[in-house]
């Protein structure tokens, strides 16, 4: 999110998105998934405090509705950001899942 354009950054203010709960969303979903935080795979909510315990589908669909609205220049960048993203927490819930049912 730090390389947006001030196209994109217009784009995501006209479209009604504060470019910073994108980039809060997106910074938060990055810290999830780079520390294997369990809500990736649990159902618990944790406190719901945004940076503490934020809602990884929630964090997940503010990224994909900002993702939306970009150019498409920034919207390619992001995108791919986002997809390394995706593909490590799927990864990661795979691995968790697997854990769980070795142990059941």
């Amino acid at each position: 999110m730090d390389r947006l354009s001030a196209a994109g950054r217009r784009a995501l203010d006209e479209a009604g998105h504060r470019v910073g709960d994108v980039e809060m969303a997106f910074t938060e979903w990055q810290r999830m998934v780079t520390t294997e935080d369990p809500r990736l795979w649990t159902d618990d909510p944790g406190c719901g405090q945004a940076g503490c315990c934020s809602d990884p589908a929630e964090l997940r669909a503010t990224v994909e509705r900002g993702l939306s609205v970009l150019p498409a220049r920034d919207r390619r960048a992001f995108a791919a950001a986002v997809a390394a993203l995706d593909a490590r927490a799927r990864v990661l819930r795979s691995a968790a899942l697997q854990r769980l049912a070795e142990d059941a």
